[in-house]
């Protein structure tokens, strides 16, 4: 995605940028940015709950997340400059966030677990580390989600096989 003059996103925001009036800061504006996308993370995960299959409503939303993240790349480089983090410097608001996302997930990961297709020893967040290091590998989406299932592949459980251990 093009980055514009003060390295912000274009197609991030192209229609926030309209209503920065109500926004006076940019790190307030970035900050509704990634609120919204995680927003529209969330409302994604209990709509595939409700209309896929466990497994399936699990990779499906995964695979949103990774999307997401790379049409995200240098908005996450312009919320730090806003915000003036340093590496590693956590941020409440990122802090929030993952909350959410995690929420999000364990639901799904819940109903795959419930339905014998992945680990039971899976935790949420082993799961969300793996998804977004599977993100940050590549700058190509469709490379992305072929790493995310040779991931979950080896997470999965076939038919045949023992469940794993339980969770401690």
């Amino acid at each position: 995605m093009p980055v514009g003059r003060h390295g912000w996103l274009r197609g991030d925001f192209c229609c926030v940028r309209r209503s920065s009036r109500h926004f006076p800061t940019r790190a307030q504006l970035i900050s509704a940015v990634y609120a919204e996308r995680i927003g529209a993370l969330c409302a994604l995960a209990v709509d595939m709950r409700a209309r896929e299959p466990a497994g399936a409503a699990l990779l499906r939303w995964l695979r949103a997340v990774i999307d997401d993240l790379a049409a995200g790349r240098g908005l996450r480089e312009a919320f730090v400059d806003a915000h003036q983090l340093r590496d590693g410097q956590p941020s409440p608001e990122v802090e929030q966030w993952h909350r959410l996302t995690d929420a999000a997930v364990e639901p799904l990961l819940a109903d795959a677990e419930a339905a014998g297709v992945i680990r039971t020893d899976l935790r949420v967040d082993e799961l969300m580390a793996l998804v977004s290091a599977v993100a940050h590998i590549s700058d190509d989406p469709g490379r992305a989600h072929r790493l995310l299932e040779l991931t979950l592949e080896g997470l999965m459980l076939s038919r045949s096989s023992n469940d794993a251990a339980p969770r401690n």
